[in-house]
């Protein structure tokens, strides 16, 4: 039997689990705290040493915001929690518990999810997008995860869908239009009030013509990510 402790690092919480032969046996979450990084890894440690009471432990999988390279363990850039970027989180598990550690980037993991067991199983080639706070994805190719050169590839949401039209460009890719936090944006900015994306969608389904507008606009700029990924890849 083997034994795998697993955390998925988000903004808003650190999910982790308990995977044995594939079979999730327990999980949880606690919240992220954005400005020290040192306590999120001390409470992730905690989280393993109580799996160790328990269990024989095999190894640590880390899903990872931010541009991540798999082979060195290295947080490169992109990640919010404070302290991060830079480190080498799979050297730092590895040598305080003595596990296997292994980390990827989060949409590439939700990729290899999608590949092994979900929409994906049996493709040789495929792409997964994943909608948040911004774009992001993953690539498959021949089997086999594609990170590219630098381990930005799959970053769909940094493309330009309606071209460049001001003098802010970092507003006008495709995470600014088919992003969940841009669709809940924008709606806002016209209502003058906060709702979240769920309430965007159950308004638009009881008829509020604002919210089926933005939704409409909303899936048309992923059909458009899409489209041109499709014909990329």
């Amino acid at each position: 039997m083997t034994s795998v402790v697993c955390f998925d690092i988000g903004g808003t919480a650190i999910k982790y689990g308990l995977i044995q032969d594939g079979t999730i046996i327990d999980q949880g979450k606690f919240a992220t705290d954005l400005t020290n990084g040192s306590l999120m890894l001390s409470r992730m440690g905690d989280i393993i040493q109580d799996y160790k009471k328990a269990h024989e432990l095999d190894g640590i999988s880390i899903s990872s915001p931010g541009f991540v390279d798999n082979r060195s363990g290295m947080i490169i850039s992109g990640n919010i929690i404070d302290g991060f970027n830079g480190l080498n989180i799979r050297d730092y598990f590895q040598k305080h518990y003595q596990l296997d550690t292994a980390i990827e980037n989060d949409a590439n993991s939700a990729t290899i999810a999608e590949h092994a067991l979900g929409n994906g199983k049996g493709y040789e080639n495929m792409v997964c997008m994943t909608l948040g706070t911004g774009v992001g994805g993953g690539i498959i190719i021949n089997n086999k995860l594609y990170t590219g050169n630098a381990k930005m590839a799959g970053e769909f949401g940094f493309m330009f869908i309606n071209g460049i039209q001001t003098d802010r460009p970092e507003d006008e890719i495709l995470s600014g239009y088919a992003s969940t936090r841009a669709l809940v944006e924008s709606v806002n900015k016209e209502l003058e009030e906060e709702i979240d994306g769920i309430e965007v969608f159950d308004r638009a389904n009881r008829g509020d013509a604002l919210c089926k507008q933005k939704i409409s606009d909303f899936f048309d700029a992923i059909a458009m990510g899409i489209y041109n990924i499709a014909y990329t890849i």
